[in-house]
């Protein structure tokens, strides 16, 4: 008996655009697909001494920002995450200057997140990224019957800020 199998390769490219014609709203973009482990960049190896990280979340559509991750120079944590699995990449983040944020991401964690750096009460840099998450959906589900019609369904969250996608 012949064994069949099916290998399926997905290769996107993507285009993220502000809905503001040539201005965007943040500084980078990272498309991560949902739970699986993410980082966010954010580096600054000019910062010595006392000093502050404070990652805030931001989803779209909303006006306020949310504290969800916050530290200081002497390595003690400001509060408690807001997941269970988010972290500093950097335990020693206050001589590498790499203030990166690690988490494992669910749909409703799409939108900008801001990595401010403060010292001395005083804002020394920040960078917005944009998280977009990433679902693909195979219908129908596995075990896939030989001579069938795969369908590969993807979604983009938030929707509003991705305007193009192209699938090759």
């Amino acid at each position: 008996m012949e064994s069949g199998f099916l290998t399926v390769i997905l290769v996107s490219s993507f285009a993220v655009f502000s809905s503001h014609s040539g201005i965007t709203e943040w500084d980078d973009v990272v498309l991560a697909r949902e739970g699986m482990p993410t980082t966010l960049v954010c580096t600054d190896a000019t910062v010595r001494g006392a000093m502050a990280i404070n990652w805030m979340v931001k989803p779209l559509g909303v006006d306020e920002w949310k504290l969800v991750l916050s530290a200081s120079e002497r390595e003690e944590f400001l509060g408690r995450a807001s997941k269970a699995s988010m972290r500093l990449t950097d335990p020693n983040f206050k001589d590498t200057g790499v203030f990166s944020l690690f988490f494992l991401p669910k749909e409703e964690d799409s939108g900008l997140y801001s990595c401010l750096i403060k010292q001395h009460e005083r804002k020394l840099s920040e960078k917005i990224i944009l998280l977009a998450i990433l679902t693909v959906t195979v219908v129908p589900a596995a075990p896939i019957p030989q001579h069938s019609t795969l369908r590969l369904i993807a979604s983009v969250k938030p929707d509003n800020a991705v305007t193009k996608i192209t699938w090759g």
